[in-house]
């Protein structure tokens, strides 16, 4: 039973500094409705973290939860999320005459502890949008620190992400285009094997997706469903942002069976 005494889970430390960081809506509730939003919460991130020793390498707003990868001492990091996510709670409730909690919890944050770790876990946060399937390239969407690493600041006044910092740690701009038009390692993309029961995986995207397109009932007894049933509906899974694992792992259908489906599908 969880009470008011119960200790929180002490943070996982890195011994470089380095975090994978992420806040999300209370009941998955959309924190940014309009680009105004987006904007207000990116000068906010700004002016908090201007003084701090602080360094920004990866960003990316979503509807209702924010990604960031950071270099930041930890108690460092958790006075720059409490002021940021106290200022935003704020505001939000004040221009949207909403009640309560905004936020769901406190941040969460994953130590990263080594050179590919890092740059797995800043390909993952700028490629959360082609995962979610909102755009099929980087590019294209504008709330991510992608593109002001290709020199191209969001803000007027000067950028979120510590762009030349980030560039340094893939060699050249090319080098960090060519790296995030591949997908990512799932294992070693800077979340832990509990990920999901921290809120932060994958596979907690991908099932919100398969139970959107599906209905829960039906993905969770997908793979006992006669096969004709079940085959149309994995086709319906295709292209939405969710991986051949993801389905086996959520579904409970075998991979080989995904794959087969799917590249029948490609051929019709």
């Amino acid at each position: 039973m969880r009470g008011a005494f119960m200790a929180n889970k002490p943070r996982e430390l890195s011994e470089f500094d380095f975090y994978h960081v992420m806040t999300r809506g209370v009941g998955r509730m959309v924190l940014f409705e309009d680009a105004e939003d987006c904007m207000r919460y990116l000068g906010a991130v700004v002016r908090y973290s201007a003084d701090l020793d602080m360094d920004i390498y990866a960003w990316c707003l979503m509807d209702n939860h924010v990604h960031m990868v950071v270099r930041a001492a930890m108690p460092v990091l958790s006075g720059f999320m409490r002021k940021l996510d106290t200022w935003h709670a704020r505001y939000f409730n004040d221009k949207y005459d909403h009640v309560g909690h905004v936020y769901q919890n406190s941040f969460k944050s994953v130590a990263i502890h080594g050179e590919v770790q890092l740059l797995e876990a800043i390909r993952y946060v700028n490629r959360n949008p082609i995962v979610a399937g909102l755009v099929a390239s980087c590019l294209e969407y504008p709330w991510s620190g992608y593109r002001e690493c290709l020199g191209v600041p969001v803000l007027r006044k000067g950028f979120v992400c510590d762009a030349e910092k980030a560039l340094g740690l893939f060699g050249s701009q090319d080098a960090f285009t060519q790296f995030h038009a591949q997908e990512g390692d799932d294992e070693a993309d800077g979340l832990p094997a509990d990920a999901d029961a921290m809120g932060l995986g994958r596979d907690e995207r991908a099932r919100s997706v398969i139970e959107d397109e599906l209905g829960c009932e039906v993905a969770h007894a997908l793979g006992s469903l006669p096969r004709p049933r079940r085959n149309e509906c994995l086709k319906r899974l295709k292209g939405k942002g969710v991986s051949v694992r993801q389905v086996e792992r959520i579904c409970g259908v075998s991979r080989g069976v995904v794959q087969r489906v799917w590249g029948r599908a490609d051929e019709t």
